[in-house]
């Protein structure tokens, strides 16, 4: 991801969680004016405790990002231009990436363009 894009995200940090909506196609996180949807790959990592993957079709696998709620986002990377990892002020870090050739995630915030990464 270029250091345009990097830096047109700083406005990740410090977003408290606020919803954690998971279904069959898509997981989301949002918080007061926006939000992720992702559609790709997510492995959660929590602190403590075991990781877990969601992929599509498998809502259930999705239900420890719960853990996430009132969590504020300290920190991300973009180590390519298609993955999006978020630390959060809890320690637990969520890498999202492509699967299956779709994008893997967007980001909407008011008063900002839709960024999508594919």
């Amino acid at each position: 991801m270029s250091d345009e894009a990097s830096s047109f995200l700083e406005f990740l940090k410090g977003q408290e969680v606020c919803q954690v909506a998971f279904g069959m196609f898509d997981l989301q996180l949002n918080w007061a004016n926006g939000g992720l949807s992702c559609t790709g790959r997510l492995l959660y990592e929590p602190s403590e405790g075991e990781r877990s993957i969601w992929t599509e079709g498998h809502p259930f696998d999705a239900a420890p990002l719960l853990r996430l709620l009132k969590q504020s986002i300290e920190g991300f990377e973009t180590p390519s231009s298609s993955v999006l990892i978020l630390r959060f002020s809890n320690g637990d870090r969520l890498t999202v990436s492509p699967e299956n050739g779709f994008e893997a995630f967007t980001i909407h915030q008011l008063g900002k363009p839709i960024f999508v990464e594919s």
